[in-house]
């Protein structure tokens, strides 16, 4: 048994035994967003990691990650900078969404190696880097940006959904299957001060994103806005967001020009 008074108490990890290569000898501690980029971000990484060893091939789901120079994108790669400061090890590495869009990625392994020794691969770190990318939407992706329901997106400009001839339903629907507990929109969509105009939903779907679930969805306009059967009582939820539970937030959100046919029970302009 170590007896330690309080000026110990935060050194006693200074006690690991130089073991040889073991991945218990490291461990990741968090990380720091040092620029944040729309295409990419730098991040330094902080590991306890008393032997010094060497960190390589870092690899995150959903992310590319820089190689040897720091325009490089690779599925993993060498950090392009590491170095031990005091307690700590540094490592920074330059990351890149590859089909992802969010504001955590996990870190699905890194690699070590001690001094001539044979390099090991540390898996299962169940730890994540906290860094957020928007998957641009425009109209010329529009009809399949929206591919992942807990994606972070960013209007990169007006969206008209009239322009689009012969989809029109198609593009009005992007979000028709979004709907109840299990299946609800739980990302973000920053609408850049923006508008979706021409919104036209006369059938049985009466909200343009039917169900939205602990989302964010901020500074965004919709203009020219028809939703409901007008030839009939609408039962379903009406308006531009249907249900908005979980704490969903909206925020900056305006709406002109909103005509609802028919509400029978659940009607509104934006909710």
């Amino acid at each position: 048994r170590v007896e330690m008074n309080s000026t110990l108490m935060n050194r006693q990890q200074r006690f690991l035994y130089p073991t040889g290569v073991n991945a218990s000898n490291i461990q990741y501690v968090g990380a720091t967003v040092t620029e944040q980029k729309a295409e990419y971000a730098d991040v330094t990484m902080i590991f306890s990691n008393l032997l010094g060893y060497q960190i390589s091939n870092v690899k995150m789901d959903g992310m590319l990650v820089n190689g040897q120079g720091a325009n490089s994108k690779e599925q993993e790669a060498v950090p392009y900078e590491q170095y031990q400061d005091g307690d700590f090890y540094y490592v920074k590495v330059r990351m890149w969404p590859n089909g992802r869009y969010r504001d955590s990625y996990e870190i699905s392994s890194f690699g070590i190696q001690l001094g001539s020794s044979t390099p090991q691969e540390v898996k299962n770190v169940n730890r994540t880097v906290g860094v957020s990318f928007y998957k641009p939407v425009s109209m010329d992706n529009w009809l399949t940006a929206f591919d992942d329901r807990e994606g972070n997106y960013r209007l990169a400009g007006d969206i008209d959904l009239a322009g689009f001839q012969g989809q029109q339903q198609a593009a009005t629907k992007i979000f028709s299957g979004r709907t109840g507990s299990g299946n609800g929109f739980k990302g973000k969509i920053e609408g850049d001060g923006h508008s979706i105009r021409n919104i036209e939903l006369t059938d049985s779907q009466c909200a343009f994103i039917p169900y939205v679930d602990g989302a964010q969805i901020r500074n965004l306009t919709f203009q020219n806005v028809t939703l409901g059967r007008p030839d009939a009582n609408n039962n379903d939820y009406m308006g531009i967001f249907g249900q908005a539970v979980n704490q969903t937030e909206l925020e900056g959100i305006y709406v002109q020009n909103v005509t609802l046919n028919n509400p029978y029970r659940y009607g509104g302009g934006i909710v």
